[in-house]
């Protein structure tokens, strides 16, 4: 699916999600994506619908990285 400001069209690589935004323009999810040119491009925001319809073509896939105790 379309995603807009993606840096690539891919079947799949991984992104790091950072957060969600919700501001008067609607609902972001706020992302460092490694496909992004240089440093500075990688931190991308993606609007919350058009996320979630890639992320579902994955069946919602997800790695959970957390400290350990």
């Amino acid at each position: 699916p379309y995603i807009e400001n993606a840096p690539l069209t891919t079947n799949g690589h991984l992104i790091v999600v950072c957060g969600i935004e919700v501001n008067k323009d609607g609902k972001w999810i706020i992302v460092n994506d490694p496909a992004g040119k240089d440093d500075k491009s990688v931190r991308l925001k993606y609007k919350l619908e058009e996320f979630m319809k890639a992320w579902e073509r994955s069946n919602y896939i997800m790695y959970v990285i957390h400290k350990q105790n």
